[in-house]
Protein backbone atom coordinates (compact mmCIF):
# COMPACT_ATOMS: atom_id res chain seq x y z
CA UNK A 1 0.00 0.00 0.00
CA UNK A 2 1.16 3.35 -0.86
CA UNK A 3 1.42 6.24 2.11
CA UNK A 4 -0.01 9.32 0.90
CA UNK A 5 1.97 12.40 2.39
CA UNK A 6 -0.29 15.28 3.64
CA UNK A 7 0.81 18.48 4.73
CA UNK A 8 1.96 18.97 8.03
CA UNK A 9 -1.00 21.21 10.29
CA UNK A 10 -0.45 24.53 10.83
CA UNK A 11 -0.83 26.93 13.63
CA UNK A 12 -0.03 30.92 14.13
CA UNK A 13 1.61 31.93 17.58
CA UNK A 14 1.21 35.27 18.89
CA UNK A 15 3.70 36.85 21.23
CA UNK A 16 3.32 40.43 22.95
CA UNK A 17 6.31 42.28 24.17
CA UNK A 18 6.39 45.79 26.18
CA UNK A 19 8.31 48.57 24.47
CA UNK A 20 8.92 51.95 26.20
CA UNK A 21 10.25 54.67 24.32
CA UNK A 22 9.85 58.47 23.11
CA UNK A 23 8.90 60.19 19.79
CA UNK A 24 7.02 63.42 18.31
CA UNK A 25 5.62 63.57 14.53
CA UNK A 26 6.58 66.91 13.91
CA UNK A 27 8.89 67.52 11.20
CA UNK A 28 11.41 70.07 10.83
CA UNK A 29 10.61 71.24 7.61
CA UNK A 30 7.22 72.51 8.77
CA UNK A 31 6.64 75.50 10.15
CA UNK A 32 5.71 75.17 14.10
CA UNK A 33 1.55 76.06 13.43
CA UNK A 34 2.21 73.34 10.42
CA UNK A 35 3.35 70.50 12.37
CA UNK A 36 0.45 71.72 14.97
CA UNK A 37 -1.85 71.68 12.45
CA UNK A 38 -1.26 68.06 11.37
CA UNK A 39 0.09 66.82 13.82
CA UNK A 40 -1.67 68.35 17.39
CA UNK A 41 -0.35 67.39 20.95
CA UNK A 42 1.53 64.44 18.79
CA UNK A 43 4.62 67.30 17.83
CA UNK A 44 5.90 67.68 21.19
CA UNK A 45 8.17 64.61 22.35
CA UNK A 46 6.36 62.62 24.79
CA UNK A 47 6.39 58.62 25.72
CA UNK A 48 4.77 55.89 25.26
CA UNK A 49 4.17 52.05 26.73
CA UNK A 50 3.71 49.86 23.60
CA UNK A 51 2.69 46.47 23.39
CA UNK A 52 4.10 45.06 20.20
CA UNK A 53 2.66 41.65 19.36
CA UNK A 54 4.57 39.48 16.49
CA UNK A 55 2.26 36.62 15.01
CA UNK A 56 4.36 33.65 13.24
CA UNK A 57 2.46 31.32 10.98
CA UNK A 58 4.18 27.95 10.08
CA UNK A 59 3.83 23.96 10.14
CA UNK A 60 4.03 22.20 13.63
CA UNK A 61 6.83 20.43 14.44
CA UNK A 62 5.81 16.47 14.43
CA UNK A 63 8.40 15.98 17.81
CA UNK A 64 7.89 18.65 19.50
CA UNK A 65 4.23 20.20 18.74
CA UNK A 66 5.37 23.44 18.05
CA UNK A 67 5.67 25.98 15.11
CA UNK A 68 8.04 27.55 16.72
CA UNK A 69 10.34 27.90 19.57
CA UNK A 70 9.64 30.59 21.96
CA UNK A 71 12.70 31.28 22.66
CA UNK A 72 13.74 31.73 19.25
CA UNK A 73 10.81 34.56 18.64
CA UNK A 74 12.14 35.94 21.89
CA UNK A 75 15.55 36.23 20.45
CA UNK A 76 14.64 37.73 17.33
CA UNK A 77 12.63 40.09 18.75
CA UNK A 78 14.70 40.95 21.64
CA UNK A 79 17.70 41.50 19.32
CA UNK A 80 16.05 43.37 15.88
CA UNK A 81 13.34 45.46 18.53
CA UNK A 82 13.95 45.86 21.78
CA UNK A 83 17.60 46.01 22.01
CA UNK A 84 16.99 49.01 19.62
CA UNK A 85 14.47 50.60 20.17
CA UNK A 86 13.80 50.18 24.09
CA UNK A 87 14.16 53.37 25.94
CA UNK A 88 15.54 55.76 23.29
CA UNK A 89 13.79 58.12 21.11
CA UNK A 90 12.68 56.61 18.32
CA UNK A 91 12.95 60.32 16.41
CA UNK A 92 16.65 60.17 16.63
CA UNK A 93 16.44 56.61 15.12
CA UNK A 94 14.01 56.70 12.52
CA UNK A 95 12.73 58.86 9.73
CA UNK A 96 9.47 58.93 11.27
CA UNK A 97 7.95 57.76 14.16
CA UNK A 98 3.95 57.28 13.35
CA UNK A 99 2.36 53.87 14.47
CA UNK A 100 1.83 53.21 11.12
CA UNK A 101 5.22 53.14 10.05
CA UNK A 102 6.45 51.48 13.26
CA UNK A 103 4.69 48.45 12.86
CA UNK A 104 5.60 48.24 8.82
CA UNK A 105 9.54 49.15 9.96
CA UNK A 106 9.76 46.64 12.57
CA UNK A 107 8.08 43.71 10.96
CA UNK A 108 10.49 44.30 7.95
CA UNK A 109 13.42 44.40 10.34
CA UNK A 110 12.15 40.95 11.89
CA UNK A 111 11.82 39.15 8.33
CA UNK A 112 14.69 40.19 6.90
CA UNK A 113 16.28 37.73 9.34
CA UNK A 114 15.75 34.07 8.78
CA UNK A 115 13.99 32.73 11.90
CA UNK A 116 11.55 35.87 11.04
CA UNK A 117 10.63 34.66 7.48
CA UNK A 118 7.60 33.68 8.61
CA UNK A 119 6.19 36.53 10.58
CA UNK A 120 2.74 37.38 9.05
CA UNK A 121 1.50 40.19 11.44
CA UNK A 122 3.09 42.49 13.84
CA UNK A 123 0.67 45.04 15.87
CA UNK A 124 1.62 48.22 18.04
CA UNK A 125 -0.77 49.16 20.55
CA UNK A 126 0.54 52.95 21.07
CA UNK A 127 -3.18 54.17 23.71
CA UNK A 128 -5.62 52.65 24.71
CA UNK A 129 -7.41 53.91 21.50
CA UNK A 130 -4.66 53.53 18.51
CA UNK A 131 -3.36 50.07 17.32
CA UNK A 132 -1.52 49.87 14.33
CA UNK A 133 -1.38 46.25 12.40
CA UNK A 134 1.18 46.08 9.35
CA UNK A 135 1.42 42.27 7.39
CA UNK A 136 3.66 40.93 5.57
CA UNK A 137 1.87 40.79 2.44
CA UNK A 138 1.38 44.28 1.84
CA UNK A 139 5.23 45.20 2.82
CA UNK A 140 5.39 45.34 -0.82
Amino acid sequence: MERVSTPSPSCRLTRRYSLSALHQLGRPELTAQDNTQHFLHCEKLHGHEYSVEVTYSGPIDPLSGLCIKRETLDELVQEKILSVFHGKNLSELLPYTSGEFLAREFLKRLRQDSRGKNIQLLAIQETKKNRFIAEAKNLG
